[in-house]
Parts: structure tokens; sequence; C-alpha cells
């Protein structure tokens, strides 16, 4: 085991007792979340707005194998006729848009209700295992997509659009990646992801996303 003292890293992850949820398919790896960037002025607040995905920036490693996505529904709008739903993750490649492509998807959530106050949790419609190519700064998109009459609040934090969506050139950026915090982009199928994130546009705020 590395020298975690003299590093000054802790032996214990206590963003993994906080949330209370671990890696399903590899219980000694820790749950990531964009808790992780240390992202401030947490409140119950828009995760999504219906025909639209929202898709933030997660931490991730190559060979996670990722089974779920969670999030933290508020105590102020439940769901309301819900009709579709979709989680899904996209590589955070190179630049943002259409290089930021599909890698997983949960299946069609239709009518399935959703509680306040209650951690949401979907699942893929298979545990994707994370390849080098798919975070290639360390991080991947997390995205939802909801249609409904009324989409559900949830955990979010501030990401104020002008200084936090594609803050870098790709000149200057690692890798030539052009990266945002959080984005919105119309789902041109409800209940189906798109193949990319062609079509970002800033967002002001980004769901707290857990993976799983």
């Amino acid at each position: 085991m590395p020298d975690l003292v003299s590093g000054q890293y802790g032996l214990r992850n206590p963003l993994t007792a906080l949330l209370g949820i671990t890696n399903v398919a590899q219980p000694s790896v820790p749950a990531r979340s964009n808790l992780e960037f240390g992202l401030a002025n947490p409140t119950d607040g828009v995760i999504a707005t219906s025909t639209n995905t929202t898709a933030a920036a997660v931490p991730c490693d190559a060979g996670t194998v990722i089974t779920n996505v969670s999030m933290i529904i508020g105590a102020g709008t439940a769901s309301s006729t819900p009709t579709h739903s979709f989680v899904a993750l996209y590589s955070g490649a190179t630049s943002t848009g259409a290089a930021n492509v599909l890698l997983a998807n949960s299946a069609d959530q239709t009518t399935t209700a959703i509680t306040a106050s209650a951690v949401l949790t979907i699942a893929l419609s298979a545990p994707y295992t994370v390849k080098a190519s798919d975070v290639p700064n360390g991080y991947l998109y997390v995205a939802y997509g909801p249609s409904a009459t009324a989409v559900p609040s949830g955990l979010v934090v501030a990401t104020p659009t002008a200084i936090t969506y594609q803050w870098f050139t790709a000149a200057t950026t690692p890798k030539g990646a052009t990266p945002f915090l959080s984005c919105t982009v119309a789902t041109t199928t409800p209940g189906t992801p798109n193949a990319n994130l062609t079509g970002a546009a800033a967002k002001a705020v980004a769901p707290i996303f857990i993976l799983s």
C-alpha cells in the first residue's frame, strides 16, 4: 500500500461514509461523485427541465465498473406525471459536444414514480467498465434526461456559467479539452439519450450525481 500518511491522505474516504453508497461491483472501490470537486452552495434546486438532458462532469478512473447512477431528490417537488427518463454516461474526451459520445445508459424509466426527499437510484442497462479513452482528463459526464409535467428538484450546486463553462481554451487545457461542470442539451427522443452532447449549453447549477 502507498504511504498515504506522507502524502497527507486519510485512510478512509469520508465522502463514502457520508453518502452511504459503495461501488456495487467493486466493494473496495469508492462511489464517485462530483461532490469530490469541492463545489459549494448546495441547495434543493432544478436538476433538469422536461425534454432536456442535464450533464455534469464526475471524476472517475479507468477500470471502474459503474452499475448505478444516483441523485438526491429534494423536498420541494417530486416528479409529477413522469412519462420518460433515463440516466447516461458520456465520455470526457478531448472537447465538448460531438466528441462526448454516449458510453452507457439505463432503460427508459417511463412512468416510474419518483419520491421526494429520497435517494433516486437508476441502474444502467448493463454495468459499464470505464476505459482509459473515456476519461483522458480524469472525469466523464453523467446525464439525466426526464420528461414530466413537473421534474423533481434535487441536490444541486452553483456553477456560474460565466466562470465555469468551458473555462479554458483548447490550447491551454490538458489534452485539448474544453470542459464544463454542467450543461443542458435538448433530448432528441424522450426516454432515449442522444448519441453525443452536441449543442450543449451552459447550466448555472450542477446536479449531484453518485456513481456506484
